[in-house]
């Protein structure tokens, strides 16, 4: 109520709009604050007005002191934080660097020494046993490696000193002797009754007829427990070598044998042939030469002497095959002149060319070229060739073509006869093997002249190999010697 105002202290000159029961307005001057009161002097209100620069004194000193004391404050907390960071990075610093020397090195040897009792702490300590664990892994594991390596090693050693053996009995001792000073236990033998223990590794050998394992026989190693499944499976390894060199020698000596008997069997019916076919063909000469026989009587005889030159063709070129395999066809290397020896066969074949009208050429691209070979076995192979081409060729060209590289020397043979198919190609060179001329019903031959010439050629340091665009296309027959 305006008309009944009363002041306590100082008048203080403000105007308001008095609007509520309670309120505080602040002034460009002062601060007011105004309440209105009740019951009996409910029309009332009680107005409190101060100077503002009196009354927010303590605020502004409040300002002042934190102005002043927020520096100081942060200073603190940042040499505190410095510290404490110091304390909590260096640790973590050396995990870091221990880990990237680890990485760089390779040595799990290195270890972080950390004192105290906080959580990084234990994390070193955790770091610690884990490179001390994962050295001690590495360790075992790279001890292990070498061990493995060293019975690789043995291994080896020992089948480089068994495949030597040519018997049984001298596959089993050096065997027993390796063991011996493998294990250093001089206990250790060959027995013939089987035991099923693991001091024993049991030898079962091939019976190659009956396509078959039986057992041979066991070695006593004395060696009461392995330490390692593996170590055990070393001697495993030891006794399937032993037994695959059993398995070899048996099948060298099998093998060997057959070979003696059949060039022995070979050998003898050739001597047994040659006695009456050398009578036969003396007395055919003698009869077509010196008698004077019908017509019909000389056709007879002419086909006698053909048919025993025939078989003595076909034993001669047997025998040949039969020393090549058993190791014993002699060969005696010459220097000769490679065109020289070709012209020599090319004389010989000639007239059996002519009797077919056969053009047979030479096409030298050589000149004088020498090399060391054997001559006999030179002028057969080429025959051989020859001959085939001759007998395969009904009209055309055989051409003989001479050529030599930095390697080798080379003979081409080139005709225009019946050619060969790409499934005969695979199997002319089997013993026995002969291809059929659609125009001549019997082939004369024994179907071993091109396998022996292979055979040959091999003697030779060479080869031979087919050609032909396939029937009817003529073949081209490679025979090359390489050169030392």
């Amino acid at each position: 109520n305006p008309a009944f105002t009363t002041f306590i202290g100082k008048k203080v000159d403000f105007n308001i709009n008095i609007s509520k029961e309670e309120n505080s307005i602040i002034t460009n001057d002062n601060v007011i604050v105004y309440k209105k009161l009740s019951h009996i002097l409910v029309d009332w209100y009680i107005v409190y007005a101060v100077n503002k620069t009196i009354a927010l004194s303590f605020l502004f000193d409040l300002i002042n002191l934190i102005s002043f004391l927020l520096p100081l404050s942060l200073l603190i907390i940042i040499a505190i934080a410095l510290k404490y960071s110091a304390w909590i990075v260096q640790p973590i610093e050396k995990l870091t660097h221990a880990t990237e020397e680890i990485i760089k090195t390779k040595n799990y040897t290195n270890i972080v020494e950390i004192k105290g009792k906080d959580e990084i702490t234990k994390l070193s300590n955790s770091f610690n046993k884990m490179t001390q664990t994962t050295n001690f892994a590495l360790r075992q594991l790279e001890e292990e490696n070498k061990f493995r390596l060293t019975r690789f090693v043995q291994l080896i050693n020992f089948f480089n000193t068994i495949i030597q053996t040519n018997n049984e009995e001298e596959c089993l001792h050096l065997s027993i002797d390796y063991l011996k000073t493998l294990t250093k236990l001089e206990e250790i033998h060959f027995v013939k009754h089987s035991q099923d223990n693991t001091n024993y590794i049991h030898l079962h050998v091939n019976d190659f007829e009956k396509s078959k394992k039986w057992y041979f026989g066991s070695i006593t190693l004395n060696i009461k427990e392995f330490e390692d499944k593996n170590e055990q499976q070393f001697y495993y390894s030891v006794a399937t070598m032993i037994t695959l060199q059993l398995d070899r020698i048996k099948m060298i000596n099998t093998t060997v044998s057959v070979s003696n008997a059949k060039s022995a069997f070979i050998s003898h019916i050739s001597h047994e042939l040659r006695t009456p076919l050398s009578a036969i063909m003396g007395y055919t000469a003698y009869l077509i030469n010196y008698e004077m026989l019908l017509d019909e009587q000389l056709d007879i005889i002419s086909n006698i002497d053909s048919s025993a030159h025939y078989l003595l063709s076909m034993i001669n070129e047997t025998l040949d095959i039969a020393k090549i395999e058993a190791g014993k066809m002699e060969v005696y290397f010459e220097n000769i002149d490679a065109l020289e020896l070709t012209k020599s066969v090319y004389n010989m074949i000639l007239p059996l060319a002519q009797s077919k009208e056969i053009s047979l050429t030479i096409d030298n691209a050589i000149g004088e070229f020498r090399c060391n070979t054997d001559p006999k076995i030179f002028k057969q192979i080429l025959i051989n060739l020859l001959s085939n081409a001759i007998k395969f060729t009904s009209y055309g060209v055989i051409t003989i073509t001479l050529s030599c590289d930095k390697e080798r020397i080379n003979i081409s043979i080139t005709d225009t006869g019946i050619g060969i198919s790409e499934e005969n190609l695979k199997i002319l060179f089997h013993d026995f093997i002969q291809i059929k001329n659609s125009s001549e019903e019997r082939q004369e031959g024994t179907g071993l002249g091109l396998s022996l010439s292979k055979r040959m050629a091999h003697l030779l340091n060479g080869d031979i190999y087919l050609k032909s665009d396939g029937i009817d296309k003529g073949t081209c027959a490679y025979f090359y010697i390489m050169l030392e």
